[in-house]
C-alpha cells in the first residue's frame, strides 16, 4: 500500500512504522502482536477529520489515531481492503471543506 500511495500526489505523508495490535480484547486483553502499520499524516486536515472520512468511506476503513497520525493495520483488512485504503486516501482533497466532505 505504501508503495502504491508514494506514486500518487497525496495530500498526506505516508510511512510504514512498527506497531502492535491487540490479539483479542476479550480473551487476551493484555497481549499484543507485533505488526507493521501504515501511518498517515494528513496535510490538509486534522488526523481526527481524516479518520472520520475514512470511517465513513464505502466500505469503511477502520483506523486509530496516535501521535497525530492515522494508523491503519493491514492485519485488520478484509480481502480487497488494501485497494480500498489506497482509493480512499487517493480521494483526499487538496484542501479541507467546511463540512468535511
Amino acid at each position: 500500500m505504501a508503495r502504491q500511495l508514494e506514486a500518487r500526489n497525496l495530500a498526506a505523508a505516508v510511512t510504514v512504522i512498527d506497531g502492535a495490535s491487540q490479539m483479542g480484547s476479550g480473551s487476551l486483553p493484555a497481549q499484543d502482536l507485533p505488526t507493521r502499520l501504515l501511518a498517515v499524516q494528513p496535510k490538509t486536515m486534522t488526523p481526527r477529520r481524516l479518520a472520520q472520512r475514512l470511517r465513513r468511506y464505502s466500505p469503511p476503513v477502520f483506523v486509530r489515531i496516535q501521535s497525530q497520525q492515522v494508523l491503519i493495520d493491514p492485519r485488520t483488512l478484509l480481502e480487497g481492503g488494501p485497494t480500498t485504503v489506497v482509493d480512499a486516501l487517493a480521494e483526499l482533497p487538496t484542501h479541507d471543506t467546511p463540512t468535511g466532505r
